[in-house]
């Protein structure tokens, strides 16, 4: 230290002297605080590169004041546009403020304009790029980040495999935003710029560091972009290395490739490692690992020592600890080890320490009252406590009223649904007013539905009923009214769901989405009396038979369904039997019909079947002439053509409805839909029964 500050202080006296560059970036880098690196801010006409090196020495620093750090922003600002200002330094300028301890107002400023600059600038490399992106997405600049994507995209093949891990890392990151139509246009930038990242990464995963590997298989992984060669790739690139791959590294491996359904003995090699450092691992990282293991399926003793890595650490826990956070990781296990049908004593030895930290947290806001919010306005409408016991409650949630458990900081919206909190809050009970844990709800249920939520008073009940539910121990039962029909003989409804977070998408069945059964039975509602065949639960009984439409516009909905709805035995035959439709491809005047266009063939259906989207087995194949009717079919066969075919005959066979024709206002929107359309009627003719149906005799 001595030496250093010996050195600063001869700097010092040749810096009156005017110092070189060189002389004056030194000085910089030397400096042992904030106040002198000001002094030498102050005392020397700095130019754009040592402002951005003073900037930089700032922020590696480890006690800096907002004052200080609003100096250096105030200085770099003055140099932002000027034409010395490269774009390294402006790439360094934004790394410079990502590890800034301090960070005022003003940073949030400067980030932005440079992030501008640099997507304006022709001279920007890839490294700049890679670097800025990284930056960006730590000081949450998501909308400056968005708009460099094509200057990303562009830079791609010149990136090293560090860059592109920062890279897809920092996109990653981004929250979707804006209207659905934007919405859709990011993702499809976004995977565009993904599928460009996957092929220039494939040929340096031979060089590249666990940890890159790891952060790049988390970002496809935290998008829900698949990249089977990428992962494939990074599995046996990995494989060999995995001594040297920290706990997180471990963690973001296995929580990518389970995210993903990527079924590989990478993960089964990461458990086998993950066992000699099970002490190291830090809890969330224990619940990531035994929620991939039990997604994936692997057969190791991965849960036995997780489950008793974790009873250990809760023994230990001490009052000091985030108790929130423990919490959900210790639920995280108990989900894991219940889902593989491994240590069932588990919720049992780990239920008193969690009622335990429930009671803490009921001490530590004993005192802690919030005032009700205003009384609500349809009290006609409003919830109804149809069970309360002294820690906990069931209440009946109309429809029209949301279930909210993150909006307490937020102001509603026009238009935005009741919300649930704000019934609660009438009460003076301290977890109805904390978010950590989700305002005592212990579950969710959609806008337009009624129904129970179970809530709890206290933490000790929260903590509980989580519990409960995690081990499977608590079973929710649902009322489905549905206009359409399904097999009598479904039982039970097992697929993988999955929703994009943070979206206005709608849940959808994937295979790396997350498991889920359902148990049902099956009802018939024939006009306004229910037909109940079997006993039920008296509770579920008087339910049934209040099920009305809620209000005209259902009602008329229901009334059209009844009228189209053709007997059980006429949806028994399409179902065992497909409907068929034969007919040649269109020939004449008009479009031409290549390979890869658009056919258009026309076939006769009665009037009784609805406009929509329908998916099937196509053949083509010599025949006849097309006949007009009323009814017109526009095929997308999932294939492509080596040559065209006219005078072919078109052979059809429907196999089931995707969904009703719609409108769309922009074009951009229909093209999404008819992509995901297709990716649809691909994993729906997947299915056993609908493959066999390919080779039949109909299309002999």
């Amino acid at each position: 230290m001595w030496l250093a500050r010996a050195s600063f202080r001869a700097c010092s006296e040749t810096a009156r002297r005017k110092p070189s560059k060189k002389e004056l970036t030194i000085l910089i880098q030397q400096a042992a605080s904030g106040k002198e690196v000001l002094n030498i801010v102050r005392t020397h006409r700095l130019d754009a590169i040592h402002a951005v090196t003073s900037l930089w020495r700032l922020s590696k620093l480890e006690e800096t004041s907002s004052a200080e750090v609003e100096e250096m922003i105030a200085l770099v600002s003055k140099h932002l546009d000027r034409p010395e200002m490269s774009a390294r330094g402006l790439s360094n300028t934004l790394v410079a403020l990502a590890y800034m301890n301090v960070l005022p107002d003003s940073a949030r400023s400067l980030a932005e304009s440079a992030l501008r600059r640099l997507a304006e600038t022709a001279e920007a490399n890839s490294q700049d790029v890679a670097n800025a992106a990284w930056a960006a997405a730590h000081l949450k600049c998501h909308g400056r980040l968005l708009q460099m994507l094509p200057a990303a995209w562009r830079r791609v093949g010149g990136f090293t495999m560090q860059g592109l891990s920062n890279l897809v890392w920092a996109y990653a990151t981004v929250p979707p935003s804006g209207t659905p139509a934007e919405e859709a246009q990011a993702r499809r930038q976004l995977e565009g710029l993904f599928a460009a990242c996957a092929r220039a990464a494939v040929p340096q995963l031979g060089g590249a560091k666990v940890q890159e590997m790891s952060n790049m298989a988390w970002a496809y992984a935290k998008v829900s972009i698949e990249a089977p060669e990428l992962l494939e790739a990074i599995a046996l690139a990995a494989e060999p290395r995995l001594a040297d791959a920290s706990t997180q590294n471990l963690c973001n491996l296995a929580w990518a490739f389970a995210s993903l359904g990527c079924k590989d003995r990478l993960l089964s090699r990461v458990a086998e490692e993950a066992e000699r450092h099970l002490p190291d691992f830090k809890l969330q990282e224990l619940s990531n690992l035994a929620w991939a293991s039990a997604m994936l399926r692997v057969k190791s003793r991965i849960f036995q020592l997780v489950s008793q890595e974790l009873v250990n650490r809760l023994e230990t826990q001490d009052s000091s600890c985030n108790i929130s956070s423990t919490v959900r990781n210790t639920m995280g296990v108990v989900w894991a080890v219940t889902f593989a049908g491994e240590e069932p004593q588990l919720a049992a030895r780990v239920r008193p320490k969690l009622l335990q930290l429930g009671r803490q947290l009921d001490a530590r806001s004993s005192g802690r009252r919030r005032d009700p919010p205003a009384q609500l306005a349809d009290a006609a409408n409003a919830p109804v406590v149809v069970l309360e016991v002294e820690d906990r409650l069931v209440l009946q949630k109309p429809p029209g009223w949301q279930v909210d458990q993150d909006k307490l900081q937020t102001k509603a919206s026009q238009g935005e649904a009741l919300r649930l909190s704000s019934f609660m809050q009438m009460r003076p009970y301290p977890i109805f007013s904390d978010m950590e844990a989700c305002c005592g709800f212990l579950h969710r249920l959609d806008v337009p539905c009624s129904g129970l939520i179970a809530v709890a008073k206290t933490y000790e009940a929260y903590h509980d009923l989580l519990l409960q539910i995690n081990s499977g121990q608590m079973v929710r039962d649902y009322v489905v009214l549905c206009h359409g029909w399904v097999p009598p003989e479904t039982s039970r409804i097992t697929a993988p769901l999955f929703w994009a977070e943070q979206t206005r998408l709608p849940t959808e069945v994937r295979h790396y989405g997350k498991p889920a059964t359902t148990k049902v039975k099956m009802e018939t509602l024939e006009g306004r009396q229910l037909q109940v065949p079997g006993p039920l639960p008296e509770d579920l009984s008087s339910v049934l038979a209040q099920l009305i439409p809620r209000n005209s516009e259902s009602e008329l909905a229901l009334e059209q369904w009844q009228s189209a709805m053709p007997d059980w035995d006429q949806c028994q035959a399409s179902w065992s039997l497909p409907k068929v439709a034969k007919q040649a491809a269109k020939r004449g005047p008009g479009p031409e019909f290549k390979a890869g266009g658009t056919l258009e063939t026309f076939f006769g259906m009665s009037p009784q079947d609805a406009a929509g989207i329908y998916y099937g087995w196509a053949q083509v194949a010599d025949g006849s002439s097309p006949r007009f009717c009323a009814k017109t079919i526009e095929p997308w066969i999932l294939h492509d053509f080596a040559e065209d075919f006219y005078d072919c005959e078109l052979r059809l066979m429907i196999c089931g409805f995707v969904r009703p024709e719609a409108k769309f206002a922009d074009f951009k929107d229909l093209i999404v839909a008819i992509r995901e359309d297709g990716d649809f009627c691909r994993e729906a003719l997947e299915e056993p029964s609908l493959l066999s149906l390919k080779t039949d005799p109909f299309f002999s």
